[in-house]
């Protein structure tokens, strides 16, 4: 079995691959498969281009399941929102309340809560708690969830909608 440093670096090549997948794509089929048809031989050109097109295939498949998986669950999950009441210097309670749309488009709501050490408060509250000197504060969670989303899509290329 592959020891976890192989296992790391394998996932990140995967992981920077896919996230630059088009201008791979698009390096390759400008450059380097007309260079090949040229200098080396067309048939050559062809089986590169071959490959190129077979890859794109899987790629192509997981950036759509990534759309997908993203579009369900924006219609799942309606709304969820993190409350933290800070009980002492290094705790406090944390109630997240979310509401989701189940198949029959009915919506149900769930309140969780749970005491949290101070390393486990979400930055935005921590920072707010030491800014103005408050003991509650609160975050939305779907949207702090679509912000990191979309700044990872983007960064990676993807477009996603709603």
């Amino acid at each position: 079995m592959p020891d976890p440093i192989t296992i790391t670096l394998i996932i990140s090549a995967a992981v920077a691959i896919l996230s630059f997948w088009p201008h791979i794509v698009s390096f390759l089929s400008e450059r380097i498969i007309p260079w090949i048809r040229e200098r080396v031989s067309h048939q050559a050109g062809e089986v590169i281009a071959d490959l190129l097109t077979y890859a794109d295939q899987g790629s192509t498949a997981v950036r759509r399941s990534v759309r997908e998986l993203w579009r369900r669950f924006r219609g799942v999950v309606v709304s969820s929102e993190m409350k933290v009441e800070r009980s002492d210097a290094s705790t406090a309670i944390a109630r997240t309340t979310t509401v989701v749309r189940d198949e029959a488009g009915e919506l149900w709501k769930g309140t969780e809560e749970r005491v949290v050490d101070w390393s486990e408060i979400p930055t935005a509250i921590r920072s707010e708690f030491i800014r103005q000197n408050t003991k509650v504060g609160s975050l939305d969670l779907v949207a702090a969830v679509e912000a990191k989303v979309r700044e990872r899509a983007e960064m990676e290329g993807m477009t996603l909608t709603n």
